[in-house]
């Protein structure tokens, strides 16, 4: 996956709602050689639009109800928004974009009786347009996202089959929507921040062009073994709970120089 031809080298860095997305290119792998990059499976590149010098903008609300057969019924609210337009006419102009996310939760908590599978995400992502002269533009962007997701971690046990029910007092779900978790509700937490400056210059052979990239992402992924409830399980390590931290940090630096030829 590459953003704004930046590559993304962490699941995390593909977990985002754009409101501002321009194209987007799938290209067939392997493509090692005609499009490099870490992309010998193939690639997809995701475009956001860059900023305008003429007044634009969009916004959308929505707002939606999850419910049905065992799980809870669950209000489902998104707000996304675009704006751009020009701050010193023909030389500078910038845009920014946010999305906000929020999931209620339609799972039962078959040990507390709660909902669970709640969902809050928000993204912003801000950029800036400067054409210093003609033939030579500068694009800085800078973006922000957190994801809190008790869904991905919320296992079910097929057909009842884990190791908690051989060990008394487990509480094991049987139904659809349902889970049973010992401790803090699973949940997958994801911080992601970072930045980009692209550099465009014609030329009289061809076009040159700079990315140079930023990124960090900090995930916590919160777990069970077992799909279950079991503090004898847990106690006899036949089930294991899991609290998993990944990090990362991304520095790119890319030339590309296209003849006109």
């Amino acid at each position: 996956i590459y953003l704004d031809g930046i590559y993304q080298p962490m699941q995390a860095g593909g977990i985002l709602d754009l409101p501002d997305v321009q194209r987007i290119e799938v290209l067939k792998g392997p493509q090692g050689t005609l499009f490099g990059r870490n992309a010998t499976g193939g690639a997809i590149s995701i475009f956001t639009a860059d900023p305008s010098f003429m007044p634009t903008g969009k916004m959308s609300l929505s707002a939606g109800y999850v419910g049905g057969g065992s799980s809870r019924d669950s209000g489902h609210y998104q707000l996304s928004g675009y704006a751009s337009g020009p701050l010193v006419s023909d030389v500078l102009a910038g845009s920014i974009s946010a999305n906000f996310d929020r999931l209620d939760g339609y799972l039962n908590n078959d040990v507390t009786g709660d909902a669970g599978g709640r969902v809050n995400a928000e993204d912003v992502r801000g950029k800036l347009l400067w054409n210093p002269a003609d033939g030579v533009s500068f694009l800085g962007t800078a973006y922000y996202t957190h994801r809190e997701d008790g869904i991905a971690m919320a296992g079910f046990p097929y057909n009842g089959v884990t190791a908690a029910s051989l060990y008394p007092g487990a509480v094991v779900p049987s139904e659809p929507w349902h889970y049973a978790f010992d401790g803090p509700t699973p949940d997958v937490r994801v911080n992601g921040r970072g930045g980009s400056l692209k550099g465009t210059f014609e030329l009289t052979a061809g076009t040159l062009t700079s990315i140079t990239g930023y990124s960090t992402f900090d995930t916590n992924i919160f777990g069970t073994s077992e799909a279950a409830s079991s503090p004898g399980c847990i106690a006899v390590f036949s089930c294991v709970t899991a609290n998993i931290v990944l990090a990362q940090d991304t520095a790119s630096q890319e030339f590309d120089f296209a003849s006109k030829k």
